[in-house]
């Protein structure tokens, strides 16, 4: 219906104004009730008229502060609705669960997921819905997992969900020949790491999804997984550096090394800047700054005013203020940066006070 003051339909700001009982059209439009007009459940809810077949899904996930008013086990529709009462009826569990009404082919993910806490009360091992809702199982309910776990039921595609928040359980549910590599080698490195000797198979290993997590959570385990051939140096050269410097003479490759990560050689591989340093190969437009500040002990080997980004002027003033000399050129330095010359670089200020000026005139 057609609100006459904001020529809105079903507007609930001024209800009354347009609100009628009789010429509503109940059919197909009780959904439209629940779902923009809950606030005014006292004022339309008419349980005779309300459409139960269409609308039953909107009662349970708009007006569920109503429950009690509306709900009835014998009019709701249980094949389309039960979903919608588990995620968002779940305070009522104990008003409306009925196993033998409760939809469990397409309701069973939303059970485990809202309703875990009523656990003991609904699990059934012959109704839940293993096929699709495995995932939710490992994921929600994970301090009954003795009493839910059938390895011949569960869905192993959600086998990574095991690996994410059933840890604890990794010995009674490990089982290398059903586990979803592709999709789950990612989780096993990054949560279950302690359990790296029972579970690391490098033929079945991931390598193009989980080389990140590898070096990230398992570098403690870098003899034992690392593979130069198979690991993801395209995506992942950055990790290497930043959680494998300690290995650095083992893995180092400059020809297999992405040096677009190149960042990522200064902030954590400096102390072995003499062994990686090429100046041709490094990635100067994003890796300028990194330089200046993590590698500002090798100035002399790296420095190249024509190669360095000057975008990041302010990276050379305050990290390697001491070399003001051999760097500084007025007419490459940006403008921009002039406050870190002031502060980080006070004692050149006549090589730069003229610079200042030409800012503020711009300013």
């Amino acid at each position: 219906m057609i609100c006459p003051i904001c020529h809105t339909n079903f507007c609930s700001e001024h209800f009354d104004a347009w609100w009628n009982e009789d010429k509503f059209d109940w059919e197909t439009s009780s959904f439209a009730l629940a779902t923009y007009c809950a606030d005014h459940f006292d004022k339309w809810w008419n349980p005779d008229k309300f459409n139960w077949k269409f609308a039953s899904e909107s009662l349970a996930a708009y007006c569920s502060d109503y429950f009690d008013k509306w709900w009835d086990d014998k009019r709701y529709n249980w094949k389309v609705g039960s979903r919608l009462l588990a995620q968002h009826c779940y305070v009522y569990f104990e008003d409306w669960w009925n196993p033998d009404m409760f939809n469990w082919d397409n309701a069973s993910s939303e059970l485990a997921a809202y309703c875990y806490e009523y656990f003991n009360t609904w699990w059934d091992k012959d109704k839940f819905n293993y096929k699709d809702s495995s995932w939710a199982l490992a994921q929600y309910c994970t301090e009954h997992f003795d009493k839910w776990w059938n390895e011949n039921k569960f869905n192993w595609n959600a086998s990574w969900r095991l690996a994410q928040y059933c840890t604890q359980h990794f010995d009674i549910w490990w089982n290398p020949n059903t586990y979803d590599w592709r999709d789950g080698s990612d989780d096993l490195a990054y949560f279950c790491c302690k359990y790296f000797d029972k579970w690391w198979n490098e033929s079945k290993f991931n390598w193009e999804e989980g080389s990140r997590e590898l070096a990230q959570y398992c570098s403690h385990h870098f003899d034992k997984w690392w593979d130069q051939l198979r690991f993801n140096w395209h995506d992942n050269s950055w990790a290497l550096a930043q959680y494998c410097s300690q290995h650095f003479d083992k893995w180092w490759d400059a020809d297999r090394f992405n040096w677009s990560h190149s960042w990522s050689l200064a902030e954590f591989c400096c102390r072995y800047f003499d062994k990686w340093w090429d100046a041709d190969r490094f990635d100067w437009k994003t890796a300028s700054a990194s330089l200046a500040q993590f590698c500002s002990h090798c100035f002399d080997k790296w420095w190249d005013e024509n190669k360095f980004n000057w975008l990041d002027s302010w990276t050379l003033a305050k990290y390697c203020s001491k070399h003001f000399e051999t760097w500084w050129n007025p007419e490459k330095y940006n403008v921009k940066d002039i406050e870190d010359l002031e502060r980080y670089c006070g004692e050149y200020k006549d090589k730069w006070l003229g610079l200042k000026l030409y800012h503020d005139l711009k300013e």
